[in-house]
């Protein structure tokens, strides 16, 4: 662990400050919300820091990090995105329209134009 945060300026702070920026707007990007977007990128680094152990050098530590960003994301997304399905039915001040058939249609239409006649 401590050749990995050597590797990679030294310090989790350093990491931090490096990155920090760059998660914080693929979040902003994402949730539309500052703020929101602050907390997912400290959760992010939080888990970074947590996993630290776990990351074996495949990808690149700013890939790693875009994964645990878009993690954090998906999860928060599933969490605490609410939708809100109405049903229209059971709403006031909404009316249902009726349309008219073709055949009347077409009937409306040929006494139109017989009287234009």
């Amino acid at each position: 662990m401590v050749l990995l945060l050597m590797k990679h300026r030294d310090s989790i702070e350093d990491l931090y400050r490096q990155y920090y920026q760059e998660i914080l707007n693929y979040l902003f990007r994402r949730t539309h919300h500052l703020e929101t977007a602050k907390d997912l990128a400290q959760d992010t680094f939080v888990k970074a820091l947590n996993g630290l152990a776990s990351f074996r050098g495949h990808s690149s530590i700013r890939t790693w990090l875009y994964t645990i960003a878009h993690h954090t994301f998906i999860n928060w997304y599933r969490r605490d995105v609410k939708y809100q399905f109405t049903d229209i039915s059971k709403n006031e001040g909404v009316t249902q329209t009726t349309y008219e058939q073709p055949e009347q249609y077409l009937s409306r239409t040929v006494k139109s134009e017989t009287l234009r006649q």
